[in-house]
């Protein structure tokens, strides 16, 4: 089921926390830097879903470093990463990544930090908890562990790239399904 979340799947996951350390921004600034850790991403991601294999605390770094590709527009028009990335994704994943290049957005660890301080402040110490537009898991890696042990945390996820190292790093699968496109 795991591997269906590569070819476009809307995933929805159920999980304790995999926290990621408050403040730290996993993904590189630098255009190239960013292209790059995306597709070391993708090829790891791609081995251990295959392979049926968990992720190791150093596989995961590798992983968290997966920025999604809005703002990467150069991937797509340089020959070089353009054809190595279609290789590596398939043409449906390619597309895929090429149309969300205008919407999918890292969010910066203060960003992150800001909304769990917010949230902290208004008094939340837990409940039903739903990321709908998850990534990797970045806001709910980050999520305080007060919050996230008092809480029964879902998210959603259709681009089948994200979602697929989404649930290498949060491994409690509730749902998948195909995404419907309106």
């Amino acid at each position: 089921e795991i591997a269906q979340c590569l070819v476009g799947s809307e995933m929805c996951i159920r999980d304790s926390n995999n926290h990621s350390d408050r403040g730290t921004n996993y993904a590189p600034t630098s255009v190239d830097a960013r292209i790059e850790a995306n597709i070391k991403a993708i090829e790891l991601a791609q081995q251990l879903i295959e392979s049926g294999e968990l992720a190791t605390p150093k596989q995961m770094a590798v992983l968290r470093k997966f920025s999604g590709w809005g703002g990467l527009g150069k991937v797509f028009s340089d020959n070089t990463y353009s054809t190595r990335l279609q290789q590596l994704m398939g043409t449906e994943a390619y597309q895929e990544a090429v149309m969300s290049a205008n919407s999918a957005y890292y969010t910066p660890a203060y960003v992150v930090d800001t909304l769990w301080d917010i949230v902290t402040q208004m008094g939340f110490k837990g409940g039903y908890i739903l990321e709908g537009s998850a990534g990797i898991g970045n806001i709910l890696g980050q999520m305080p562990t007060n919050i996230s042990e008092h809480s029964d945390i879902h998210a959603i996820e259709i681009d089948g790239t994200s979602g697929g190292i989404l649930s290498l790093l949060y491994l409690s699968l509730i749902h998948i399904s195909e995404p419907t496109r309106h």
